[in-house]
């Protein structure tokens, strides 16, 4: 039979401890010394084992009831309740910082050979917005909490504060990571609750966006084709503005441009799978026009130049580590 709250006060001790029940396995040990103490029997393998809830009354009745169904379920999924208690017990010392250290450096890392490869590794200057926005947002506010403990309305005011700055696009990035984060903290179980962020999508200002439109005139594509080819700045950045309409790529495909990719004799472009959004090697047929271009920015390259536009004063086509 159900207990009720008026039927717990009333309990008193007794020489020998004794429990009284209230379904479904879930108890309440009265000990000698008047203590109460809520436990859940449960079934594993055949072999009778129990989780302890908490005392009463700082367990009350209902949340040892919750804690009673959230054990069903842990159950229902093949878990043991009582090696879960323990398991998140030892999370309370991880602190959000070191998981936030784990995930980025996991993220900014190739698979190895034997594991799963199927994500690539974040380029080297994404990572570092990554980082930034840990280091000086997140982690100021949250890195020495343990990972269990933090709840959405934790995190709110460390993005409020960055709304309040006028940074709203930053404060939205921030929720994303920290999303990230504390699903990664879930995953290798280190925190209860897979997402925190999830009651947080609106509780922050609407970003701000605004579109370029495309040029679609004829008159006006040939005004920004004569723009171009007056342009009288850095010989690689010429080379990219003249070189950008006529081979149809995306910016970063553009960008980390290879030598070794570029075949004269057969005019064409061979970007490698792992440089193309959708994974798979794309061809560029090369116009004369492009071959031109190509040309002249070879002239000014060194002659053990890897990449065609390189950050200006090196040979690497990236400006971070």
């Amino acid at each position: 039979m159900a207990l009720t709250d008026k039927e717990i006060q009333a309990l008193k001790p007794r020489e020998k401890r004794y429990k009284v029940t209230d379904g479904d396995g879930l108890y309440l040990l009265v000990n000698t010394a008047g203590g109460k103490y809520w436990y859940m029997k449960y079934y594993l393998g055949g072999r009778p084992q129990e989780v302890v809830l908490g005392a009463y009354p700082a367990v009350s009745l209902k949340l040892a009831r919750e804690k009673r169904q959230d054990a069903r379920q842990q159950l229902a999924r093949g878990l043991n309740p009582r090696l879960e208690k323990k398991r998140l017990r030892g999370a309370d010392t991880v602190m959000f910082e070191s998981i936030a250290e784990e995930w980025l450096r996991m993220m900014s890392t190739p698979a190895k050979n034997g594991t799963d490869a199927s994500q690539a590794p974040l380029d080297p200057v994404t990572s570092k917005k990554h980082r930034w926005i840990v280091e000086t947002y997140l982690n100021p506010k949250l890195g020495k909490w343990p990972i269990a403990e933090i709840m959405a309305q934790d995190l709110l005011p460390v993005l409020k504060r960055i709304e309040d700055e006028g940074k709203i696009e930053t404060a939205h990035r921030a929720r994303s990571l920290a999303s990230r984060i504390f699903c990664y903290a879930h995953a290798t179980g280190r925190a209860p609750q897979r997402d925190i962020t999830q009651s947080l999508r609106g509780a922050l200002a609407p970003k701000v966006i605004s579109h370029h439109a495309a040029i679609t005139d004829p008159d006006r594509v040939g005004d920004l084709l004569l723009a171009i080819d007056r342009y009288s700045g850095q010989l690689e950045t010429r080379c990219a503005l003249k070189l950008a309409p006529l081979v149809i790529l995306r910016p970063r495909e553009l960008r980390f441009g290879e030598w070794q990719e570029i075949n004269p004799e057969k005019a064409e472009w061979r970007i490698p799978a792992e440089r193309m959004k959708m994974d798979s090697p794309h061809i560029v047929p090369l116009s004369q026009q492009a071959l031109v271009v190509l040309y002249d920015l070879k002239k000014g390259a060194s002659e053990d130049a890897r990449f065609m536009f390189p950050v200006l004063g090196t040979k690497d086509a990236r400006s971070g580590p």
